[in-house]
């Protein structure tokens, strides 16, 4: 499995042995499978830090903590996210979605993103279904949806300010959008997700 990640990032690894989670009835699918944490997993995992370097002695504590984080993780993994970032060889597509990130927030055309990618109309969209598998449209609702997530995980704007950010003049079709893709509608998703402390 190959991963971009556009932007800095700081990440934390929990590695365990696999007889651990086997003693404990826990399992995980047998291929990678991406999931979104939720914000008690994130901090279950930074909290890992601080138990020292490999070859360190876990007590009972300790055993009980990574056994529950085990066992949350594994239930996230149980349904993976369908949110990723589409990844392209030709340069007149990277071209295409990187002027289309540019611009989330405003209307946009296919002739616009065509001419960003100084291709004809008809050559893009042949472009999008050959590599992508998915029309001009739906790469830009996954990259405006994928905008939504980072502001709202992220923000404390109000919904309907994250929908008009990544060009949704309407309430309705920015939930339902992003419950196509995500499973959640934008405020189960910052409940369940977001960095910030819930008030």
């Amino acid at each position: 499995m190959e991963i971009d990640i556009p932007y800095r990032v700081t990440s934390c690894s929990v590695l365990l042995e696999q007889e651990f989670t086997k003693a404990r009835g826990i399992s995980f699918p047998d291929e990678t499978v991406v999931f979104t944490m939720t914000a008690l997993a994130r901090e279950m995992i930074a909290y890992t830090a601080r138990g020292g370097p490999e070859g360190t002695t876990w007590d009972h504590k300790a055993e009980t903590f990574f056994t529950a984080l085990l066992q949350i993780c594994a239930d996230l993994a149980a349904f993976p996210s369908d949110v990723w970032r589409p990844k392209v060889k030709d340069k007149s597509l990277q071209k295409a979605i990187s002027f289309t990130e540019t611009t989330l927030d405003q209307p946009i055309t296919i002739k616009e993103v065509a001419a960003a990618a100084n291709v004809s109309e008809r050559t893009l969209l042949r472009r999008y279904a050959e590599e992508l598998g998915m029309t001009w449209s739906q790469s830009l609702r996954r990259l405006r949806i994928i905008k939504a997530i980072e502001i709202l995980s992220q923000d404390d704007s109000q919904v309907i300010q994250v929908a008009g950010a990544v060009g949704y003049s309407s309430l309705s079709a920015f939930n339902r959008a992003f419950r196509e893709i995500t499973r959640y509608t934008p405020t189960e998703f910052r409940k369940a997700h977001s960095c910030k402390p819930q008030t």
